[in-house]
């Protein structure tokens, strides 16, 4: 019994040092992300190509579960945040993005409670390469890393939030330009990692992994705006 006490808060103090090592990791790639943006702006003062400005919009997202994908529904959320876009070679640009976001999936059922809703409060740093087609439309493709600040289930029960803290995206859409500050976009983006990161406890408390457990990918789909300064 004393071992699997020892064992039990052995565990939890790995999974504490675990999200405070990923927190200080997410707050250090922001920090680095800040910087390196705002020393290419000074940088580029007298580059009229340089863009900066600040973008919003609305996102459908849902997470897929091997065991219960077809019993998840999509749940509208939110996106807002800034972005930097650096000129690369002829029509290319690099993006650099910081995003509030708010996603997650609706459950029709669960527990005997109806309309059961997931949602996620996420920080994300996209960063996409551009490729301009024309004056006014631009593809765009790259990775997004992401840190889960906060979640919430409603009805609200005694629901634990199990799932990983660190997040990790694929980014795909399309830009159209209404005008010289204004732009529309459309993003497909999908989860590489899996929301649950694979770790249990063995009967006597300790921590070890269970690949079963490594399932779940969300993906949303993101139409919003764009003001550029």
């Amino acid at each position: 019994m004393r071992n699997y006490q020892i064992n039990q808060h052995l565990a939890k103090g790995l999974f504490y040092q675990r999200n405070v090592f990923m927190r200080k990791e997410i707050r250090v790639l922001i920090i680095v992300m800040c910087i390196a943006s705002y020393h290419v702006v000074l940088k580029g003062q007298e580059k009229k190509n340089i863009e900066v400005g600040v973008k919003g919009g609305m996102n459908l997202s849902k997470a897929n579960f091997s065991s219960s994908d077809g019993d998840l529904n999509y749940r509208p959320g939110y996106y807002v945040g800034g972005y930097i876009g650096i000129p690369l070679k002829n029509d290319l640009s690099i993006n650099g993005e910081v995003l509030f976001i708010a996603k997650g999936w609706n459950i029709p059922e669960d527990s005997g409670n109806k309309n059961v809703s997931v949602t996620f409060n996420i920080i994300e740093l996209p960063v996409l390469l551009k490729y301009a087609v024309s004056d006014k439309i631009k593809f765009m493709l790259g990775p997004s890393i992401g840190y889960k600040i906060s979640s919430k289930r409603r009805p609200e029960s005694e629901w634990k939030d199990n799932f990983e803290d660190l997040t990790l995206n694929v980014i795909g859409g399309a830009e159209y330009s209404i005008s010289e500050n204004i732009g529309v976009e459309i993003r497909y983006s999908q989860g590489i990692k899996a929301l649950y990161n694979g770790l249990d406890f063995d009967e006597y408390g300790g921590m070890i992994e269970n690949l079963s457990l490594k399932d779940g990918y969300m993906h949303s789909i993101e139409l919003g705006l764009k003001y550029s300064f």
